[in-house]
This record gives structure tokens, C-alpha cells and sequence, in this order.
């Protein structure tokens, strides 16, 4: 019996410490930016924790869009924002192809999808005056 039990509780601690911290489940619907930036700070710590490659994102115009002048407001926030972190990040930004549904900006850690943000059709996502709202 003492063995069953010893047993079970190893099989947990280990389960444990490799599901440590799994990243959250990317939102369907349009956020705001106080939501956003909890993913983005997941992201990013996570990024921090193994900081040999890039944090890659990506800016995807949705269904109904068509300015591309949106999809590089939408990076050019993000780079404002990723460019007042200290320490540094290394980051690649870039514009993806469109896609159906809403418009998303994708963070990848390690070179694999982490985050998949939609954001509202025709609107960007202002993360410099959230912070100081």
C-alpha cells in the first residue's frame, strides 16, 4: 500500500515540474489592451527564460481588412512597447498573410506559436497609451 501511494505522489511531482507553467489558451474574440498585455508579459517572460533566440511577431490582417498601413501601425506599437523593456528583447517583427476571422498579432518563443491575439476589425491595438491610462 505505501508503495502504491509513494508511487502516485512521485508520478505527480514529476508531472508537475514538466506541465510547469503551460501558456495560457489564445483568446478568440478581439482584446483590449489590459488582456493583451497579459499575454505579452507571459510571452515575454517566458522569452526571458531561454533568451537565445528571437521573439518573433507577426501582424496579420483579418477578414474585411485590407490597408496594409493598419498592419504596420499594429507593428509599429508593438516595437514601441518591446523597445522600452530592459533588458533588450531580440526581436523580429513582420507582416503575415491575411487570414480569415479577426486580425491577430502572433508572439513566437523558441521559433513556436505562443500567443495568437485578435484584435477588433479596423482598429489597432494602442499599447503605449494603455500604459499610461
Amino acid at each position: 500500500m505505501k508503495l502504491i501511494i509513494l508511487t502516485i505522489l512521485c508520478f505527480g511531482i514529476l508531472q508537475t515540474v514538466y506541465a510547469q507553467n503551460p501558456p495560457y489558451e489564445s483568446p478568440k474574440k478581439p482584446v483590449n489592451c489590459e488582456t493583451a498585455y497579459s499575454f505579452i508579459y507571459d510571452a515575454l517572460n517566458r522569452y526571458t527564460e531561454r533568451p537565445s533566440g528571437y521573439f518573433i511577431v507577426i501582424a496579420r490582417l483579418g477578414r474585411g481588412e485590407s490597408s496594409r498601413r493598419l498592419n504596420l501601425n499594429r507593428i509599429k506599437m508593438f516595437k514601441s512597447y518591446i523597445s522600452t523593456l530592459n533588458p533588450p528583447v531580440k526581436a523580429i517583427f513582420a507582416e503575415g498573410e491575411k487570414i480569415k476571422g479577426y486580425g491577430v498579432i502572433e508572439m513566437y518563443v523558441e521559433g513556436k506559436l505562443l500567443y495568437s491575439l485578435p484584435i477588433t476589425k479596423g482598429r489597432n491595438l494602442d499599447l503605449i497609451s494603455c500604459l499610461t491610462a
